[in-house]
């Protein structure tokens, strides 16, 4: 299990970006505190002819991006399976992304007012400003992306996830000496499979998450997890759930 001061640290973004109706941020932190990516040499430089997808459904299933051709920060790959919460996320995205050219950027350029530039590149000042917006709007405590990248190694690591696999998870280069990796004795198919073999529901697994039947609106899911958890209690909730709208829902919470 992942350290506590991690793990409580994370947490928060991680219900966040679950609970966010944005498309594009809701995919854009998940992946983060999914693989651990650098967000502007890493993140930003996918774009869509990175994705695979299931043949039969469409669905986006994984990445595969070459450092060397993306133009990474290092020549690292990376060679992630999707887990399902990523690939919803993904899929979602995709379906109003503007442009449908494989070159294009997964993550395009995005401007204050949330308006997607297609044909530009994101960059440090704009990936930034995002995460300020997204912080302050669910009232986070503020998280630099390398808390991302430390919090996803801790869980790799408890999970027993060998090298290459966990490398080319988070984007590093394997050890040298680790044959599979020179060599490449395995295919892709193996890795992917082997992956979510140890975190099937990847490192955001360690966190409780919410199934829902019905039209259950995002602020009442995070209500009901906060009064779960014992962070507030009874008359507290009821407080809170006055001011929110009623519904007639069913709530089935899955713990880690």
């Amino acid at each position: 299990m992942v350290p506590g001061p991690r793990r409580e640290d994370v947490e928060p973004w991680v219900n966040a970006a679950r609970n966010e109706r944005d498309p594009y941020e809701k995919a854009w932190f998940l992946m983060e505190a999914t693989y651990g990516l650098r967000p502007e040499n890493q993140q930003a430089h996918l774009r869509r002819r990175n994705l695979q997808f299931n043949p039969a459904t469409g669905k986006p299933i994984r990445i595969v991006a070459n450092g060397t051709e993306e133009n990474f920060k290092k020549d690292s790959n990376v060679i992630a399976a999707f887990p399902q919460e990523v690939a919803d996320a993904v899929e979602a995205w995709l379906r109003i992304h503007p442009n449908a050219s494989p070159e294009a950027w997964l993550f395009p350029w995005r401007d204050s007012e949330r308006k997607v530039h297609p044909n530009l590149q994101a960059t440090y000042r704009t990936i930034r400003a995002m995460r300020r917006r997204f912080h302050k709007r669910w009232n986070l405590r503020y998280l630099e992306s390398k808390m991302m990248r430390k919090f996803v190694k801790g869980v790799l690591i408890d999970s027993r996830m060998p090298e290459p696999l966990k490398s080319y998870w988070q984007g590093h280069l394997p050890n040298r000496t680790n044959m599979d990796a020179v060599y490449g004795v395995k295919s892709w198919e193996e890795s992917f499979t082997a992956q979510l073999s140890y975190v099937p529901a990847g490192p955001l697994g360690v966190f409780g998450t919410i199934q829902k039947t019905g039209d259950i609106p995002a602020e009442l899911a995070t209500l009901w997890k906060k009064f779960h958890d014992k962070e507030i209690d009874a008359a507290d909730f009821a407080n809170e759930l006055k001011a929110l709208d009623r519904r007639q829902v069913t709530v089935t919470f899955v713990g880690p």
